[in-house]
C-alpha cells in the first residue's frame, strides 16, 4: 500500500506546513515562503526516504520458521484419499485488470496533464532566454546594486515579447527586461532590478520549478496546489520587502499597477515574472500597510524551519499505512474439510508469491496464526476463549493466493477477511492486565554477553535471518531484539517487551536446557534428564548479557463471538 501511505505522509506534511504558516502571518514573508519551500521539499523527497528509511516492522523468515510451523510434504496418494479435487479455472487469478493498476495509470495521466504546462514554461523561458540580448547599463545597474555579483553573475537581457521583468536560471541567473526597459526611469529600472535580483538570491527559480513538480506528482491533492498558490504569493512579497526596504512603497505600488496593466488580453506571465494581476491587489495591499514585519529570514529561523522539516520527514517516512482486514483479500481462496483420512499437518507462508497454505488444521489454530503479530507465530493459546466446541476438533485445509507479492502483515489481513466471509468469523480484542517479563540487560556496565554480537550485515529479503533452531537451542542471525522478545514469549508463557535499547542486528547462540512448561506450548516433551545444563533464564543471563524482569503489563485477549462452519468451495 505504498501509494496510500504517500498520500497520507505528503497530507500530513503539507497540514502542517499550511497551518505554520498561518500561525506565522505576523511574522516575515520570507519565513512564511520558506516554511512552505520546506514542506515541498520534504513531500518530494518523501518516496526516496521511505525507501531508504526502513519501516519499523517485524516479520518471521520462512527459512526460519519454527519447525512445527513448516508444512510436511504429502504423498500424492494422502492427497488423492482426501478427494482433493483437481485445479480448476476458478483456482487461476483473475486475468482482468486489477484496479491498482487502472488508479496508477490515471495518476500518470494526470501528471501527463498537469506537467505539461510546466514544461511547455519552461521551454517559452528557454526560448526566451536565448532570443534575448544584452542590457550592458541594465548590468552596471545590477552590479552596484548586488556587490558580491562577481562570484555570482546575474546577466540582465532584453527581450521585445517580455511585458514585465522575470527571472530564470539557476546556474546561470538570468534577468529578462522588457525591450522598453532603457526608456524607463532610472527609479523604475533600479527597483525592478532589486525585486529580480532578490528572487536570485533566495534561489526561488529553483524552488519555484521543483514545487511545480511536487504538485504535478500529487495533482490529485489540493492541500499541494493551495500550498503552491500561498508560496508564489510569501516569495513575492519577500521580494517586494526588499524593495520597500530601498525605495518609497507608494510609487513601487504605483509600477507593479502599471506593468500589470500590459498583461490585459495577453497570456499568464510566466514563471517568476514581476507582475502578476491574479494577485496584485494582495501584493499592493502588503506594500502599503506600514504594520508588517518586513526583511529576510535571520539564520535562526532559517535553522528551526529547516531542522523541523528534517524531523518531519524522518518521523513519517518509517510509518507506513496498514489497510483494514477488510480491504485486502485473496485473489484465489480455498477452504475444505478434512475427514480424518489426512493426518498431515502444517502452516507455510511465502511473501514473494502471495500465498498462504494451513494443512489440516483446526479453526482456533487457524484464528491464531491470523491475529498473531508478527504474522508468522501464534496469538497465545491461553488468550482465546469462546466460539462454538467444533472450533477445537474439526479440521480444515485452508489456501489462499494473492495476486502478487504481499508482505507478512498484508498476508495475516488477507486471512482475517477470509475467515470473516467463510467462517462468519466474528471476534473482539480486549486488554488486560496480567504479569508480563521486560527484557533488559543484565550487566550495569551494558556490555553484552560472550555469545551475543552485533551482525555484520543486515537482513536482506529472502535471506536466511532471523531465530532459528529449537528443543534449547537457538541460532540467531542477523535479528532484532524485538523479535527476539516475541520468540521469548512463545516459550516463557508471558508477553516479553524489549527494553534493551539495542538497536541492530544481531547473532549469537543461546543454549539452555527446556522445562516442561517451556516445551508445552511447542508441543514437546522435555528431555528425562538436562541436555544443556542452565535454564533459559541462566542462559540470558550467562550467555547473552540479558535478563528477564517480571511485572505488571498490559495483555491482548481474543474472545470468540461468532464461527460458522464454512460453505463448500
Amino acid at each position: 500500500m505504498t501509494e496510500a501511505t504517500l498520500v497520507i505522509k505528503a497530507t500530513v506534511i503539507f497540514t502542517i506546513a499550511l497551518v505554520a504558516a498561518g500561525a506565522a502571518r505576523r511574522a516575515r514573508a520570507s519565513v512564511r515562503s520558506l516554511i512552505l519551500a520546506a514542506a515541498f521539499g520534504a513531500a518530494l523527497a518523501l518516496p526516496l526516504a521511505s525507501a531508504v528509511v526502513p519501516e519499523h516492522e517485524v516479520s518471521i523468515p520462512q527459512a526460519y520458521a519454527p519447525a512445527f510451523l513448516v508444512e510436511e510434504p504429502a504423498a500424492r496418494s494422502a492427497a488423492t484419499a482426501t478427494g482433493a479435487a483437481a485445479p480448476s479455472a476458478a483456482d487461476t487469478p483473475s486475468r482482468r485488470l486489477p484496479l491498482l493498476w487502472l488508479t496508477r495509470g490515471l495518476w500518470l495521466l494526470g501528471v501527463a496533464v498537469t506537467g505539461a504546462p510546466l514544461l511547455f514554461g519552461l521551454w517559452r523561458v528557454r526560448q526566451v532566454r536565448r532570443r534575448s540580448r544584452a542590457w550592458v547599463a541594465g548590468q552596471q545597474v545590477a552590479g552596484a546594486l548586488r556587490p558580491g555579483s562577481s562570484r555570482r553573475a546575474v546577466a540582465v537581457l532584453l527581450h521585445d515579447d517580455v511585458v514585465t521583468p522575470m527571472t530564470c536560471g539557476w546556474i546561470r541567473p538570468a534577468i529578462v527586461m522588457p525591450a522598453d526597459a532603457p526608456e524607463w526611469s532610472a527609479a523604475d529600472v533600479r527597483r525592478a532590478l532589486v525585486h529580480e535580483l532578490e528572487h536570485v538570491r533566495r534561489r526561488d527559480w529553483p524552488i519555484h520549478v521543483l514545487a511545480r513538480v511536487t504538485c504535478a506528482l500529487y495533482w490529485f491533492h489540493p492541500a499541494a496546489w493551495v500550498a503552491w498558490r500561498q508560496l508564489t504569493l510569501e516569495c513575492e512579497r519577500a521580494c517586494d520587502d526588499a524593495v520597500v526596504a530601498q525605495a518609497e512603497s507608494t510609487a513601487y505600488a504605483e509600477q507593479l499597477v502599471a506593468l500589470a496593466r500590459r498583461f490585459a488580453k495577453r497570456s499568464a506571465a510566466p514563471i517568476l515574472s514581476m507582475a502578476d494581476r491574479r494577485r496584485l491587489s494582495t501584493r499592493v495591499a502588503w506594500i502599503l500597510n506600514a504594520d508588517v514585519a518586513r526583511g529576510r529570514a535571520g539564520l535562526t529561523a532559517t535553522a528551526l524551519v529547516l531542522t523541523g522539516a528534517v524531523a518531519a520527514a524522518a518521523a513519517i517516512a518509517p510509518v507506513q499505512a496498514l489497510p483494514s482486514a477488510a480491504a485486502l483479500r485473496f485473489d484465489v481462496a480455498s477452504v475444505r474439510p478434512n475427514d480424518g483420512s489426512d493426518a498431515t499437518r502444517g502452516f507455510g507462508f511465502t511473501p514473494e508469491a502471495g500465498r498462504v497454505r494451513l494443512r489440516n488444521q483446526t479453526l482456533r489454530t487457524i484464528v491464531s496464526v491470523a491475529y498473531a503479530e508478527p504474522f508468522g507465530l501464534f496469538f497465545p493459546d491461553e488468550r482465546i476463549s469462546g466460539g462454538p466446541a467444533w472450533m477445537n476438533s474439526e479440521r480444515f485445509t485452508l489456501e489462499g493466493r494473492a495476486g502478487g507479492a504481499a508482505t507478512p502483515r498484508e498476508l495475516g489481513l488477507m486471512l482475517r477477511t477470509l475467515l470473516a466471509e467463510r467462517f462468519k468469523l466474528k471476534v473482539r480484542l480486549e486488554s488486560r492486565e496480567a504479569p508480563v517479563y521486560a527484557l533488559v540487560r543484565a550487566r550495569r556496565d551494558g556490555d553484552l554477553g560472550p555469545e551475543l554480537r552485533r551482525s555484520p550485515t543486515e537482513c536482506q529479503a529472502g535471506g536466511r535471518c532471523g531465530i532459528g533452531g529449537g528443543r534449547g537451542r537457538w541460532v540467531l542471525s542477523a535479528a532484532d531484539m524485538n523479535l527476539f522478545a516475541i520468540t521469548l514469549r512463545e516459550v516463557v508463557g508471558r508477553d516479553v517487551v524489549d527494553r534493551t535499547d539495542l538497536g541492530g542486528s544481531f547473532d549469537g547462540t543461546l543454549t539452555w536446557a527446556p522445562t516442561p512448561e517451556e516445551l508445552g506450548p511447542l508441543g514437546e516433551r522435555a528431555p528425562a534428564a538436562p541436555e544443556f545444563g542452565v535454564s533459559l533464564f541462566t542462559a540470558l543471563q550467562e550467555q547473552f548479557g540479558l535478563r528477564l524482569q517480571s511485572e505488571r503489563g498490559t495483555t491482548t485477549h481474543l474472545v470468540v463471538e461468532r464461527a460458522e462452519r464454512p460453505i463448500a468451495n
